[in-house]
């Protein structure tokens, strides 16, 4: 039985372009309402939890914590921000080339569970208390119980030495213990019945 879908993080083409620290966003004179709270990295989530606390400390240590997602009407700002875009062929890369608004980044909502793609030693399973987006570093796990009880007891189980063998059978192993799971394993990984009711 299915408790969860499981999704890769959002693919920009172009993270130095499409996601901004404070600073960045700042310069631009970008407003908080065209861009969304965002994790890049699977270091910048390094405990179980990530939570307004995680997302203010690397906010403030200047990391890439926005990605660009403009409401229209386009303000002066963004249409400046574009500009530079354009004149640095982000246009024209793969995939902004592909979309229908080269701009405009996959829509996804916040996933309340984040597994990183890669890992070595033990599985992470980060609770995303902060309901941030996720980019490719982490794939989005969404439980089909939505409630803080039934995400609670998925992120217990998930972080369990029983379920840390299980998802040890569904993991690629590579050089040097590095160990690589893809969104279709994370859905392979067996569950207790008593979290499908």
């Amino acid at each position: 039985v299915d408790v969860a879908d499981c999704s890769r993080g959002i693919a920009t083409g172009a993270n130095g372009y499409f996601t901004l620290t404070d600073s960045e966003r700042l310069d631009a004179s970008i407003d908080i309402a065209d861009v969304t709270p965002c994790v890049t990295k699977a270091g910048h989530a390094t405990s179980n939890c990530f939570g307004a606390e995680e997302f203010d400390a690397l906010k403030r240590a200047d990391r890439k914590v926005w990605l660009l997602t403009p409401h229209e009407p386009l303000s002066a700002a963004v249409e400046a921000y574009l500009e530079r875009g354009r004149a640095m062929k982000i246009h024209a890369r793969y995939l902004p080339s592909h979309r229908p608004v080269w701009y405009r980044p996959e829509k996804r909502s916040p996933a309340p569970i984040w597994a990183p793609v890669f890992v070595r030693g033990r599985f992470r399973f980060v609770h995303n208390a902060a309901g941030a987006l996720n980019l490719t570093a982490f794939h989005g796990v969404y439980p089909h119980g939505t409630s803080s009880a039934a995400i609670g007891a998925l992120l217990d189980y998930l972080w369990s030495d029983a379920a840390q063998r299980a998802i040890g059978a569904q993991s690629r192993l590579y050089a040097g213990g590095l160990r690589k799971l893809e969104p279709r394993d994370v859905l392979a990984i067996p569950v207790p019945m008593a979290l499908c009711d």
